[in-house]
């Protein structure tokens, strides 16, 4: 998680699900030990929004002469608060089973591959 002080035009920050980290501190933008903020639980259109601005990303990309990309889904990062159950307590589609957590991650790597073949999209 970040932090909203890094997000001005939306003082928000997203997941998967909205749960605090507890124990420990976040940094603020001024470098400042701040304590953990709850996140705002993306919604199903946020999600939708979220996987084109993948996509766009991609094509930013391969307009700067790159010749894949690589997806980062891991680390406690957006796609890996989906992917986990611990930080994914969704009742809809893109929450509950291992299938229905790894949507997210498939609906990306489903829009990047219209911008790059599959053989050149990596995994994190």
């Amino acid at each position: 998680q970040g932090h909203s002080s890094f997000h001005p035009s939306t003082n928000d920050i997203v997941s998967a699900s909205a749960i605090k980290i507890k124990g420990g501190h976040a940094r603020n933008i001024k470098g400042e030990n701040v304590e953990w903020e709850t996140p705002r639980a993306l919604s199903i259109d946020d999600i939708k929004a979220t996987v084109q601005d993948y996509k766009k990303a991609a094509e930013l990309c391969k307009e700067a002469g790159f010749d894949g990309v690589e997806i980062h889904a891991a680390n406690g990062y957006l796609i890996d608060q989906f992917l986990q159950s611990s930080t994914n307590k969704r009742a809809d589609e893109y929450g509950g089973s291992q299938e229905k957590r790894i949507r997210f991650l498939k609906e990306i790597f489903e829009a990047i591959s219209k911008v790059y073949p599959a053989g050149r999209i990596g995994f994190r």
